[in-house]
């Protein structure tokens, strides 16, 4: 599971990505903020750390792991952001490119209107053996 406690605030800001929460049988719900605190979810919207120089040579090299690709794959941003919705985020924050923002400007209605699917999650099962061995994969 990728849950990290940045700080200590009114919100509690932490970092969670679908890859390592999705396959967690560590994941504990009463770890949720229910004290009054938010909860922001960093990571929702990417898919692994980049590899190497990768960064500097795609579409996205303001974001400091590798987002899902909005043209290519916008139901893995989907169901990325329902899923961690699902596991009481109250905001998430979006990778540091506009249009990762825009994306989920445009989809929040979307997403908060329809819960994360069976179909949704098996996506996301079937995506975890591509990036479960890059470092921020790791189980905490």
């Amino acid at each position: 599971m990728k849950y990290h406690q940045l700080g200590k605030t009114g919100f509690k800001v932490s970092a969670v990505s679908y890859g390592g929460v999705v396959s967690s049988k560590h994941f504990d719900k009463a770890v949720m903020p229910g004290d009054g605190q938010g909860f922001l979810c960093m990571k929702a919207m990417i898919e692994r750390a980049w590899e190497d120089e990768e960064r500097y040579s795609s579409k996205y090299p303001k974001s400091w792991c590798k987002p899902f690709d909005i043209d290519e794959e916008p139901e893995m941003l989907l169901a990325a952001m329902k899923y961690s919705f699902s596991l009481g985020a109250d905001t998430l924050i979006p990778p540091g490119n506009f249009d990762h923002f825009k994306f989920a400007v445009e989809h929040i209605d979307e997403v908060l209107d329809s819960p994360l699917s069976e179909e949704e999650t098996e996506m996301l099962r079937k995506r975890l053996p591509l990036v479960i061995d890059f470092p921020f994969m790791d189980v905490v």
